[in-house]
C-alpha cells in the first residue's frame, strides 16, 4: 500500500474576506452603525463611539474569523427554532421554514 497523499489546505481559501481585520459583513454593519450615529447626532466626533465597537469586534475574531457567521447561524437555527424542535426534533439551517403537514381529508386523497 502506498502512503496517503497529502494535499495542502491553504488558509486563504478558507478565510472570509477581511476589511481592516474584520470580516466584511461585520465591518459593513459597524460602518452603518457609525453612519447612523453621525446622521442622527449631527456631529462627526460621535464617530469615536464606534471605535470601541470596532476593537471589540477585532478582539472577538482574533482566533476565529468565522465566529460571527457561526453565531449568526446559531441564532437562525437554535435560538429561533423552538417551534421546529417540537415538530421534528431539531433546528434546521434550511432556507425554507419547516412546517408540519396537516391532514387534508378524504376529499383531497389521490
Amino acid at each position: 500500500m502506498s502512503e496517503r497523499q497529502r494535499d495542502p489546505l491553504f488558509v486563504a481559501a478558507t478565510r472570509p474576506a477581511l476589511f481592516l481585520g474584520l470580516p466584511i459583513e461585520m465591518a459593513v454593519g459597524i460602518i452603518m452603525i457609525g453612519a447612523m450615529i453621525v446622521i442622527f447626532g449631527h456631529n462627526p466626533f460621535y464617530l469615536t463611539l464606534v471605535l470601541p465597537l470596532w476593537f471589540g469586534a477585532r478582539w472577538l475574531v482574533r482566533y476565529d474569523y468565522n465566529a460571527p457567521r457561526v453565531a449568526w447561524l446559531w441564532f437562525r437555527t437554535k435560538a429561533t427554532g423552538a417551534g421546529e424542535n417540537q415538530a421534528w426534533g431539531g433546528a434546521s439551517p434550511a432556507p425554507f421554514p419547516m412546517k408540519i403537514q396537516k391532514g387534508r381529508g378524504m376529499r383531497d386523497a389521490r
